[in-house]
């Protein structure tokens, strides 16, 4: 057998290549029409993910102020300094935030320059994808996966955000892709490069990272062909890798003095580690100490993804890839590489993911794109394995898949009166053609009939992406960009919720705000302060001024003592405060927080400063707020 070639299985299934030979990451493209699809699928991606980018301004105010800062000077940008000043830290690592950093200094800082990494990540995630399941299972497998991709919703959403998460989903795929060549080729230097992608996609969200390393572990070890000592031996290195990799960082910024780095926000003792562990590890799991952002998230449970908030972001193809994932667990396993690769591999993510959003106390829908892959890889596999299977009863089963997602995409769109009318034909063609493939596909006609069933399938299997597709499009079409990424119209109580934290156009930050604080701050460093970072995150952006967050992006961290931001202000270090109204709802919200005595400070030291023609202080969640002036 020649490298890259594949043959086909007892059932028909298309098997991998033969022991110990690699094929080249490019598969071959068997058609014209199989290339004029690819060319397709990555337009339609690329619309979705381009159409409109950055004329809504920043999404995400507090990621956007970080970068801002970061190109102010080589410190800030090692140390992720969400300020100017290098006063706290952004409370995530630096490696997503430096790329669009990277953009925002070749083309100027900008919306546009931020979005164009994540988007342009997204795309070639979905190129990626094609390419890991086309090179196992053929073009048909591989289109299929990458349109479900493309027209994700949440993935979508996540893509147009400055969010740095599509960054990660990409250096995931890409330590997938090195995976897949390891138990290949068995040499150790893909186990290197697989581990050291994790590593750096943790320096980009942490924890979320590590959802993938189950499924790429277990993967190896059922599938490589090495000894059982060459074997530990590779994980050996590969942990050790992936261990350097993602603590290198985080051990260096902790070995720093804190008197010579910023605090590192959103920990209790200034450490990066903690971070990692705590506010980025397990309070994702138990939700404690996750603040106001608790309330963003829907009950736990085994069905949670079922919920009202999540199935339109994730859910519209679920009962096919869950199919998918369980007729390749239980039925159609076969002790080939492709099979393992299918069900050790991409269903172990799945599952992974599964259980994470199962558990996790402190969740966002965002989150969902990071298992999004695997949820499209395996709905692309089963689908073409099914149908390709001589078993009679697979094909059914099928069929009854694809008439099951429809109704569960019917179930999605009930709660959407206008949508439902209008994605309803599509629902039903979807239907519909199912039946008619599966009919045909009994019929032993010779070659017509057979070629008429795969078109029919086909038709099928688009008609169930129209309505994700549609919803991954409302977003772009109406010019909407939640701070959190969020797809689908603004019709739910929750889908108001999420956007009311309303992004701002440059300048929106109000441009005589910051010339009165700039006219009156008398030589401060800091031109304003408050307890949040999302409070003077807008004034950052606009003015590319230090203005401090003294308790850090929750208003929790314990950076400064009365008795520190009074010497502050003492020696004219600012001047400046924008704090929440003190009405009692607003006090009581913040009365467990360790800082609330230095609002407490504010309050008693300094005076509401009521100039003239001031515009409504409203903070980047959409929360008003009074200037307080310290001194004359």
């Amino acid at each position: 057998m020649s490298q890259g070639q594949a043959v086909a299985g007892p059932d028909g299934v298309r098997c991998d290549r033969a022991p110990g030979r690699i094929a080249h990451l490019k598969p071959r493209i068997e058609s014209a029409q199989e290339k004029a699809a690819l060319t397709a699928v990555v337009l339609l991606s690329a619309i979705l993910r381009l159409y409109g980018l950055g004329e809504q301004g920043y999404p995400n105010q507090y990621y956007a102020a970080t970068v801002r800062s970061m190109l102010t000077g080589w410190h800030n940008a090692y140390f992720s300094s969400f300020d100017p000043a290098g006063f706290v830290s952004v409370d995530k690592p630096p490696l997503g935030f430096w790329i669009q950093a990277l953009t925002a200094k070749f083309l100027g800082f900008h919306p546009l320059s931020l979005l164009l990494p994540e988007a342009v990540a997204g795309i070639a995630a979905v190129v990626v994808l094609y390419v890991l399941v086309a090179r196992g299972f053929g073009g048909a497998a591989g289109l299929i996966a990458a349109l479900v991709l493309a027209v994700t919703p949440v993935t979508v959403a996540t893509d147009r955000n400055n969010t740095p998460d599509s960054i990660l989903v990409l250096l995931t795929l890409g330590a997938v892709w090195a995976g897949i060549y390891l138990v290949e080729s068995g040499r150790l230097r893909w186990a290197v490069l697989s581990a050291a992608l994790v590593g750096l996609a943790f320096n980009v969200k942490m924890a979320q990272a590590f959802l993938v390393l189950p499924a790429l572990t277990v993967y190896f070890v059922m599938s490589s062909r090495l000894s059982w000592r060459r074997r530990l031996l590779t994980l050996g290195v590969a942990g050790l890798v992936l261990i350097v990799t993602s603590f290198v960082w985080i051990i260096s910024v902790d070995s720093t003095p804190a008197t010579q780095r910023p605090y590192v926000g959103s920990s209790t003792h200034n450490s990066e580690l903690q971070l990692a562990l705590q506010y980025n590890g397990l309070e994702r799991i138990s939700g404690v100490a996750s603040g106001g952002n608790q309330a963003a998230s829907p009950a736990r449970g085994p069905l949670r993804l079922l919920d009202y908030e999540l199935r339109s972001q994730l859910g519209w193809l679920l009962p096919l890839g869950l199919v998918s994932a369980v007729v390749g667990l239980l039925v159609l396993q076969r002790r080939t590489e492709a099979w393992r690769q299918a069900v050790l591999l991409w269903s172990g993510w799945l599952l992974t993911g599964l259980a994470f959003i199962s558990l996790a106390g402190y969740f966002h829908p965002y989150y969902l794109a990071t298992i999004a892959p695997a949820l499209a890889a395996v709905t692309g596999i089963g689908v073409v394995t099914m149908w390709r299977t001589r078993r009679s009863a697979v094909r059914w089963l099928l069929s009854l898949s694809v008439l099951a997602t429809a109704l569960f995409q019917w179930y999605i769109l009930r709660d959407y009166d206008a949508w439902s009318v209008r994605l309803l034909p599509a629902l039903g063609a979807a239907a519909v053609l199912s039946v008619c493939a599966l009919f045909l596909s009994h019929m032993r006609n010779g070659d017509p009939t057979r070629r008429l069933a795969q078109i029919v399938s086909a038709l099928a299997i688009i008609g169930l992406c129209v309505a994700p597709g549609v919803w991954a499009g409302i977003g772009p079409w109406q010019g909407s960009s939640p701070v959190l990424p969020y797809a689908g119209p603004r019709t739910s109580a929750f889908q108001t919720s999420i956007s009311a934290l309303a992004s701002r156009q440059p300048g929106q930050a109000s441009w005589m705000l910051i010339a009165y604080l700039q006219r009156n701050r008398g030589g401060a460093q800091f031109l304003v302060g408050g307890l949040y970072a999302d409070t003077v995150a807008p004034i950052i952006v606009d003015s590319g001024q230090a203005a401090l967050a003294f308790g850090g992006f929750l208003g929790r961290d314990p950076i400064l003592s009365p008795q520190q931001l009074s010497a502050m202000v003492r020696h004219k270090r600012i001047r400046y405060f924008l704090l929440e109204h003190a009405s009692p709802s607003v006090s009581a919200s913040v009365s467990q927080e360790p800082d609330q005595r230095l609002v407490v400070w504010v309050r008693r030291h300094c005076s509401s400063d009521h100039a003239r023609n001031l515009p409504s202080l409203i903070d980047s969640y959409g929360v008003p707020n009074e200037l307080y002036r310290c001194g004359r």
